[in-house]
């Protein structure tokens, strides 16, 4: 008997591609520090304009989050309102669930 991932065998080339991307995302965002002096000779900016840049990137990405949370929340309402599905929501996880 073999088995077969129920994701057609995906998920881990998913889960790679996704570190991926953090990886060089936070990166970025955590070694700002160290190109610093380099945005600011080559861009012939103040220090003030240059950290503004380094300190906004960080908001930008945390702020989305919450965004993107609220925007999945509405989106699920107007889903289980039009089809008529009653609202049950696990505590482990916000996501709604067609009652019977």
């Amino acid at each position: 008997m073999t088995s077969q991932a129920p994701d057609g065998g995906w998920g881990w080339v998913v889960c790679a591609a996704c570190f991926g991307v953090h990886v060089i995302t936070d990166g970025l965002l955590y070694s700002f520090g160290v190109i610093f002096v380099e945005l600011i000779d080559y861009f012939g900016d103040s220090v003030g304009a240059t950290a503004l840049i380094g300190s906004l990137a960080p908001g930008v990405c945390f702020l989305s989050g919450i965004f993107l949370f609220i925007r999945s929340l509405v989106l699920n309402y107007d889903y289980v309102i039009n089809n008529r599905v009653t609202i049950e929501y696990r505590v482990h996880m916000l996501t709604p669930v067609a009652s019977k």
